[in-house]
C-alpha cells in the first residue's frame, strides 16, 4: 500500500509545485528532501534539548514538533500557490481586454498575445501565456499549448477561458465574439463578487457596531446630561 501510496504523494507535489509556479525552481524530490530534512532537523534538536533538560523525555512534544516541521513546506507552498492564484485572476479581466481589443483591431489571436506580450512584461499571467507562444514556435498546436498553459495554472476561471478558446479554435468560431462574451462574462462576474463581499463585510461590522463602537456612542451623547442630572 504504502509502495502505491508515494507516486500518488509524488503526483500530488509535482502538480501543487507547478500551481506554485515553482516546478522550474524546485523538483518534487528537492521538495521531498526539504521536508524530510526539516522532519530530521526538528527531531534532533528536540532530542538535544531533551536531553540537555533536567525535565522529563516527552514524546508526544517530538512527535508533534515533528509533525510540524514536516509539513512547514506544505505550508508554505500553499500560501505561495494561494497568492500566485489571485494575483493571476487580478490579471485576468485586463488580459482578456486587451486581447479582446487586438483581436477586434484586425489581428489573430496568435499576433494579438505577441504584442500583449510586448507591452505587459511584469504581468504574470503574460508570462505565461509568453511560454504558451514558445511553445506554438517550437511547434506544439495552438489547442495542446492552450492545455498545457491551462495544467500549468490550475485557476477554474482561466481553465473555463482557457477551455472556451480551445472549442472555438476547433469549432472554426470567430475568437472575436467569444472574447467579447468571455471579457462581459468576466466583468460580470468580478460585479458580483464585488457585491458579495461588500455584504459580507456589512455583516462583519455589525458585531463591533453594536457591541463596541454604539455604547461607546451612547456615552459620548447621553454622558453628560447623566452627570448633569446627578449633580443636580
Amino acid at each position: 500500500m504504502t509502495a502505491l501510496a508515494l507516486p500518488r504523494y509524488r503526483e500530488r507535489k509535482e502538480r501543487a509545485l507547478v500551481k506554485a509556479g515553482l516546478r522550474d525552481i524546485i523538483d518534487v524530490d528537492d521538495f521531498l528532501a526539504l521536508k524530510c530534512s526539516l522532519l530530521l532537523l526538528v527531531f534532533v534538536f528536540k532530542i538535544i534539548s531533551a536531553l540537555t533538560s533536567t525535565e522529563a523525555l516527552d514524546v508526544s512534544s517530538i512527535v508533534l514538533w515533528c509533525v510540524v516541521g514536516f509539513f512547514v513546506p506544505d505550508i508554505w507552498l500553499s500560501m505561495i500557490t494561494k497568492r500566485r492564484e489571485n494575483r493571476i485572476l487580478r490579471e485576468l479581466p485586463l488580459f482578456i481586454d486587451l486581447l479582446t481589443l487586438s483581436v477586434e483591431a484586425g489581428l489573430d489571436f496568435l499576433a494579438a498575445i505577441t504584442r500583449i506580450v510586448e507591452k505587459q512584461k511584469d504581468n504574470l499571467l503574460v508570462s505565461e501565456f509568453d511560454k504558451m507562444l514558445r511553445e506554438v514556435k517550437l511547434g506544439t498546436s495552438r489547442a495542446d499549448a492552450l492545455r498545457s498553459l491551462s495544467q500549468r495554472l490550475q485557476v477554474s476561471q482561466v481553465s473555463s477561458f482557457l477551455s472556451v478558446l480551445i472549442q472555438a479554435s476547433q469549432m472554426g468560431i470567430s475568437i472575436g465574439g467569444v472574447l467579447r462574451i468571455q471579457s462581459d462574462l468576466i466583468r460580470e462576474q468580478r460585479f458580483q463578487k464585488a457585491e458579495k463581499a461588500g455584504a459580507q463585510a456589512t455583516q462583519k461590522l455589525l458585531f463591533p457596531l453594536i457591541f463596541f463602537i454604539l455604547p461607546a456612542l451612547v456615552l459620548v451623547i447621553f454622558g453628560p446630561i447623566i452627570l448633569d442630572l446627578m449633580g443636580d
